[in-house]
C-alpha cells in the first residue's frame, strides 16, 4: 500500500533560441508536451509490476486532465485515491530541451502548481476514514512524504501507530527546503531511504560522516533497515545487526535523474516486506535507479523484465 502526494509530471520541450534582445531573458521555441503520472502515482506503478494488489492512497482534483492520465495508470482495484473539487492536483511543469543520445536531458527552469500548506480538515478526515478501512489488511505501507500538505501531524500519527510495517520516503524539494525533515515529522520508520541533501539538514550539520549520522537517524526511527541513496558516488545500506553495506551506481548512461530515489525505495520495500538480506535488497534497488535514470521521468516504471537484464549484464 503506497500512501502520498499524487503529483503529475509535465515535460514541455523547448527548442532554446537565445536570449531576448530587450529583456535578456531565455526565448524559446515550443516543440510539445508530455505529462506523466509522478510522486506516489509513479512508485505505485513501479510496486505493481511486482506486486500487483499494491493500492494506491492519495488526492486528486477534478481537473479535466486528470482522470484520463489516471486511467492510464492505476487499476481499479488499486485506485483507492480521493477526488475533490475543491483541491488542486499538484502539477511540476518541466521546461526542458530535446534529448540528446548519450547525454542527461536537459532541464532550463520548471512551474509548480499546487496548494500551500496543509490539506484543510474536511479533506483530512476523508483521507483518515479512507486509511482506517484499508491499514488493517494492508502487508506494509510505504508513505511517500513530498511535503505538499497530504501527511498532516493527525495522517502521519494514525500511520505510525497502525501500519503493520512502515516505509518512509520524506524528501527534500525546492517547494518544502528545510521544513520536511524526517526526524522532525516521524517517531517511527521500520524502513527508510534518504539522500545526501536530506540528511544534512536532518543532522543539521554541513560537514557529517555519513556512516554515524544514518545509524544515529536509524536508531533514533527504531529502523529495521535504513539507505543513504549518494547519486553518482554510491549507496549506503545499515541494519542494526548486520551493519553497513555499500553499492556502487550501476547505471552506464544517465537521461534524467527524476525518479530514481522513488524506484529505488519500490524495491527496497518489496525487499523490507519479504525479509531479504540487507545488501540483496541495496542491490535490488540500485538497479530500480539504474534502469530509471535511462528513462525521462516516470515515463513508464521499472520492470521485472529491466531488473533482471541490469543484474545479468554485472554477471557478464
Amino acid at each position: 500500500m503506497v500512501v502520498g502526494d499524487v503529483i503529475f509530471d509535465r515535460y514541455s520541450t523547448v527548442a532554446i533560441q537565445g536570449l531576448t534582445s530587450k529583456n535578456r531573458i531565455i526565448s524559446g521555441r515550443f516543440l510539445g508536451e508530455e505529462t506523466q503520472a509522478g510522486g506516489s502515482l509513479a512508485v505505485y506503478r513501479h510496486l505493481r509490476e511486482f506486486a500487483p494488489k499494491t493500492c494506491l492512497v492519495g488526492l486528486v482534483g477534478c481537473e479535466p486532465w486528470v482522470n484520463p492520465l489516471l486511467r492510464g495508470s492505476l487499476s481499479r482495484s488499486g485506485d483507492c485515491l480521493i477526488r475533490n473539487g475543491s483541491y488542486t492536483s499538484i502539477l511540476k511543469q518541466r521546461f526542458v530541451e530535446p534529448v540528446s543520445e548519450g547525454k542527461e536531458l536537459s532541464k532550463v527552469f520548471s512551474v509548480n502548481y499546487l496548494q500551500e500548506g496543509e490539506i484543510p480538515a474536511s479533506l483530512e478526515r476523508a483521507v483518515l476514514a479512507r486509511l482506517r478501512r484499508l491499514v488493517p489488511r494492508a502487508d506494509a505501507v510505504l508513505v511517500m512524504d513530498f511535503g505538499h500538505g497530504l501527511l498532516t501531524p493527525a495522517v502521519r500519527e494514525y500511520l505510525q501507530k497502525h501500519a503493520p510495517l512502515l516505509v518512509v520516503n520524506c524528501q527534500t524539494n525546492s517547494n518544502n527546503f528545510a521544513f520536511n525533515l524526517i526526524n522532525r515529522r516521524y517517531h517511527r520508520a521500520d524502513a527508510f531511504a534518504l539522500d545526501s541533501a536530506e540528511i544534512h539538514l536532518a543532522a543539521g550539520k554541513k560537514e557529517i560522516a555519513f556512516e554515524k549520522e544514518l545509524e544515529r537517524l536509524a536508531r533514533q526511527l527504531r529502523s529495521r533497515y535504513a539507505w543513504l541513496t549518494r547519486g553518482s558516488v554510491e549507496t549506503l545500506g545499515w541494519t542494526p545487526k548486520g551493519g553497513f553495506v555499500r553499492c556502487e551506481p550501476l547505471a552506464k548512461v544517465v537521461v534524467d535523474t527524476v525518479g530514481a530515489g522513488d524506484a529505488f525505495i519500490s524495491l527496497a520495500t518489496l525487499g523490507v516486506a519479504r525479509k531479504l538480506p540487507l545488501d540483496l535488497i541495496t542491490l535490488l534497488g540500485q538497479l530500480a535507479g539504474a534502469e530509471a535514470v535511462g528513462i525521462i521521468g516516470n515515463e513508464r516504471p521499472v520492470s521485472k523484465a529491466g531488473i533482471l537484464k541490469g543484474a545479468l549484464s554485472l554477471l557478464s
